[in-house]
Protein backbone atom coordinates (compact mmCIF):
# COMPACT_ATOMS: atom_id res chain seq x y z
CA UNK A 1 0.00 0.00 0.00
CA UNK A 2 2.47 2.27 0.84
CA UNK A 3 4.29 1.39 -2.43
CA UNK A 4 1.30 2.33 -4.09
CA UNK A 5 0.69 5.23 -2.45
CA UNK A 6 4.28 6.75 -2.99
CA UNK A 7 3.65 5.58 -7.02
CA UNK A 8 0.85 7.41 -7.38
CA UNK A 9 2.11 11.02 -5.77
CA UNK A 10 5.17 10.25 -8.34
CA UNK A 11 2.54 9.67 -11.22
CA UNK A 12 0.93 13.17 -9.77
CA UNK A 13 3.70 15.38 -10.26
CA UNK A 14 4.88 13.97 -13.61
CA UNK A 15 1.69 14.76 -14.96
CA UNK A 16 0.76 18.06 -13.35
CA UNK A 17 4.22 19.32 -14.76
CA UNK A 18 3.52 18.47 -18.29
CA UNK A 19 3.48 20.23 -21.66
CA UNK A 20 -0.61 20.23 -21.39
CA UNK A 21 -2.51 22.77 -19.27
CA UNK A 22 -0.24 25.93 -17.36
CA UNK A 23 3.45 24.67 -18.24
CA UNK A 24 3.03 24.35 -21.97
CA UNK A 25 5.47 28.12 -22.34
CA UNK A 26 8.46 25.98 -20.22
CA UNK A 27 11.02 24.46 -22.40
CA UNK A 28 11.43 20.08 -21.43
CA UNK A 29 14.56 20.77 -19.56
CA UNK A 30 12.84 23.10 -17.21
CA UNK A 31 9.85 21.24 -16.64
CA UNK A 32 12.46 18.09 -15.77
CA UNK A 33 13.89 20.89 -13.11
CA UNK A 34 10.26 21.28 -12.03
CA UNK A 35 9.21 17.90 -11.68
CA UNK A 36 12.96 16.55 -9.76
CA UNK A 37 12.12 19.85 -7.68
CA UNK A 38 9.09 18.87 -6.82
CA UNK A 39 9.86 15.10 -6.37
CA UNK A 40 12.06 16.65 -3.39
CA UNK A 41 10.20 18.24 -1.64
CA UNK A 42 7.39 15.62 -1.51
CA UNK A 43 9.12 13.88 1.48
CA UNK A 44 8.36 10.53 -0.51
CA UNK A 45 10.84 8.40 1.66
CA UNK A 46 8.60 9.64 5.05
CA UNK A 47 5.32 9.21 3.32
CA UNK A 48 6.09 5.79 2.23
CA UNK A 49 7.18 5.25 6.13
CA UNK A 50 4.31 6.70 6.99
CA UNK A 51 1.71 4.54 5.36
CA UNK A 52 3.48 1.55 5.85
CA UNK A 53 3.56 1.44 9.86
CA UNK A 54 -0.20 2.65 9.35
CA UNK A 55 -1.41 -0.34 6.92
CA UNK A 56 0.53 -2.97 9.58
CA UNK A 57 -1.06 -1.26 12.34
CA UNK A 58 -4.41 -1.82 10.90
CA UNK A 59 -4.02 -5.06 9.15
CA UNK A 60 -2.95 -6.00 13.03
CA UNK A 61 -6.22 -4.11 14.64
CA UNK A 62 -8.43 -5.97 11.63
CA UNK A 63 -6.86 -9.01 12.57
CA UNK A 64 -7.15 -8.71 16.48
CA UNK A 65 -11.20 -7.51 15.57
CA UNK A 66 -11.67 -10.89 13.86
CA UNK A 67 -9.65 -13.00 17.01
CA UNK A 68 -12.05 -11.47 19.47
CA UNK A 69 -15.24 -12.39 17.77
CA UNK A 70 -13.65 -16.08 16.75
CA UNK A 71 -13.29 -16.24 20.76
CA UNK A 72 -17.00 -14.78 21.92
CA UNK A 73 -18.75 -17.49 19.61
CA UNK A 74 -16.12 -19.78 21.17
CA UNK A 75 -14.03 -20.96 18.06
CA UNK A 76 -10.45 -22.34 18.69
CA UNK A 77 -9.06 -20.10 15.84
CA UNK A 78 -5.74 -18.75 16.22
CA UNK A 79 -4.88 -14.99 15.76
CA UNK A 80 -1.91 -16.25 13.27
CA UNK A 81 -4.76 -17.64 10.64
CA UNK A 82 -6.62 -14.32 10.96
CA UNK A 83 -3.50 -12.64 10.15
CA UNK A 84 -3.02 -14.65 7.10
CA UNK A 85 -6.62 -13.97 6.13
CA UNK A 86 -5.94 -9.94 6.14
CA UNK A 87 -2.61 -10.15 4.46
CA UNK A 88 -4.15 -12.20 1.64
CA UNK A 89 -6.86 -9.66 1.39
CA UNK A 90 -4.39 -6.92 1.39
CA UNK A 91 -2.86 -8.70 -1.53
CA UNK A 92 -6.38 -8.58 -3.53
CA UNK A 93 -6.72 -5.25 -2.24
CA UNK A 94 -2.83 -3.98 -3.80
CA UNK A 95 -3.26 -5.78 -6.80
CA UNK A 96 -6.50 -3.68 -7.32
CA UNK A 97 -4.83 -0.82 -6.38
CA UNK A 98 -2.07 -1.09 -8.94
CA UNK A 99 -4.60 -1.87 -11.50
CA UNK A 100 -6.52 1.19 -10.57
CA UNK A 101 -3.76 3.53 -11.21
CA UNK A 102 -3.02 2.03 -14.63
CA UNK A 103 -6.94 2.52 -15.78
CA UNK A 104 -7.08 5.87 -14.41
CA UNK A 105 -4.10 7.05 -16.66
CA UNK A 106 -6.50 5.61 -19.51
CA UNK A 107 -10.20 6.93 -18.28
CA UNK A 108 -10.16 8.09 -14.66
CA UNK A 109 -13.96 6.43 -14.19
CA UNK A 110 -12.58 3.21 -15.23
CA UNK A 111 -10.26 3.44 -12.53
CA UNK A 112 -12.59 4.27 -9.51
CA UNK A 113 -15.20 1.58 -10.93
CA UNK A 114 -12.33 -0.97 -10.68
CA UNK A 115 -11.53 0.21 -6.88
CA UNK A 116 -14.96 0.16 -5.84
CA UNK A 117 -15.00 -3.54 -7.55
CA UNK A 118 -11.78 -4.69 -6.01
CA UNK A 119 -12.93 -2.68 -2.65
CA UNK A 120 -15.90 -5.06 -2.30
CA UNK A 121 -14.33 -8.24 -3.65
CA UNK A 122 -11.81 -7.90 -1.63
CA UNK A 123 -14.56 -7.40 1.51
CA UNK A 124 -16.83 -10.29 0.34
CA UNK A 125 -13.52 -12.65 0.40
CA UNK A 126 -12.78 -11.89 3.79
CA UNK A 127 -16.02 -12.39 5.16
CA UNK A 128 -16.63 -15.41 3.54
CA UNK A 129 -13.13 -16.79 4.17
CA UNK A 130 -13.69 -15.82 7.72
CA UNK A 131 -17.02 -17.48 7.97
CA UNK A 132 -15.54 -20.79 6.46
CA UNK A 133 -12.62 -20.97 9.36
CA UNK A 134 -14.76 -20.54 11.82
CA UNK A 135 -16.33 -24.18 13.01
CA UNK A 136 -19.83 -22.84 14.31
CA UNK A 137 -22.67 -24.65 14.07
CA UNK A 138 -25.23 -22.16 14.39
CA UNK A 139 -24.63 -18.67 12.29
CA UNK A 140 -26.77 -16.58 14.96
CA UNK A 141 -24.13 -16.29 17.62
CA UNK A 142 -21.52 -15.56 15.17
CA UNK A 143 -24.58 -12.47 13.63
CA UNK A 144 -24.62 -11.57 17.26
CA UNK A 145 -21.21 -11.24 18.01
CA UNK A 146 -19.97 -9.16 15.13
CA UNK A 147 -22.52 -7.25 15.47
CA UNK A 148 -22.57 -6.37 19.29
CA UNK A 149 -18.02 -5.63 18.59
CA UNK A 150 -18.53 -3.69 15.41
CA UNK A 151 -21.16 -1.44 17.37
CA UNK A 152 -18.59 -1.56 20.35
CA UNK A 153 -15.98 -0.17 18.12
CA UNK A 154 -18.43 2.18 16.15
CA UNK A 155 -18.95 3.80 19.94
CA UNK A 156 -15.58 3.60 20.48
CA UNK A 157 -14.64 5.44 17.48
CA UNK A 158 -17.70 8.27 17.84
CA UNK A 159 -16.10 8.94 21.59
CA UNK A 160 -12.52 9.35 20.15
CA UNK A 161 -13.33 11.56 17.58
CA UNK A 162 -15.52 13.64 19.19
CA UNK A 163 -12.67 14.24 21.71
CA UNK A 164 -10.37 15.05 19.19
CA UNK A 165 -12.14 17.50 17.39
CA UNK A 166 -14.05 18.71 20.83
CA UNK A 167 -17.65 18.55 19.35
CA UNK A 168 -20.79 17.38 21.51
CA UNK A 169 -22.77 15.31 19.48
CA UNK A 170 -25.90 17.47 21.71
CA UNK A 171 -27.65 18.54 18.64
CA UNK A 172 -28.21 17.53 14.58
CA UNK A 173 -26.19 20.82 14.17
CA UNK A 174 -23.22 19.64 15.68
CA UNK A 175 -22.94 16.49 13.53
CA UNK A 176 -23.83 18.15 10.70
CA UNK A 177 -21.10 20.78 11.65
CA UNK A 178 -18.79 18.14 11.50
CA UNK A 179 -19.81 16.98 7.49
CA UNK A 180 -19.47 20.75 6.34
CA UNK A 181 -23.45 21.11 5.78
Amino acid sequence: MALISTISSVISICTKYSKKGWYSYYSSSELSEMRWDAIKNAELFTGFLKTAVISAIVIALIALVLFIIAKIVKSPKEYASNLSMINNTAIIYAVGSVLKLILSLIYAPLGLLVWYAVTVYASFTLINAFRDTLEVESTDTLVLATTGVFSAIIVILAIVLSSILKVSFGDITDILSLLNF
